[in-house]
């Protein structure tokens, strides 16, 4: 849950804006909210089957809990960003689409500001007048 919330906030995320704030803290905040709530209300389980009642308030108090939740979330992450970088550095399609997007934003800005300067020619005007 941590992994995925945090590889999509702020690896998969293009534009970072208030919202996505808001929408990881309330994403991690409702998982433990449910969690511990779930943790209290779950029936007991008869014999030595599964069994809920109790779970996350034993693990939440663990130390091993903690450090493989930061572990494996930092590992998790890490692979993401190098993979990312890996993909930056081979030219992906989108770092193509986008630079001939701009390509052409630049030739048309180019022969704008030209057709300006002939009508004016044409017109006689100067640029301040």
């Amino acid at each position: 849950m941590l992994t995925v919330t945090l590889k999509i906030a702020y690896i998969d995320v293009r534009r970072w804006i208030v919202f996505s704030h808001i929408s990881v803290i309330l994403s991690l905040t409702l998982w433990f909210g449910w969690n511990g709530v779930l943790n209290h209300i779950y029936p007991k389980s008869p014999g030595d089957g599964y069994f809920v009642l109790g779970v996350f308030d034993m693990l939440m108090s663990k130390a091993p809990f903690w450090f493989q939740w930061i572990i494996f979330t930092a590992v998790a992450l890490c692979i993401n960003v190098l993979l990312v970088l890996v993909y930056s550095v081979r030219d992906p399609v989108e770092h193509k689409i986008t630079s001939w997007v701009a390509f052409e934003r630049r030739q048309e800005h180019t022969a704008n500001k030209e057709r300006r300067k002939q009508w004016m020619a044409d017109h006689k005007l100067d640029r301040f007048s």
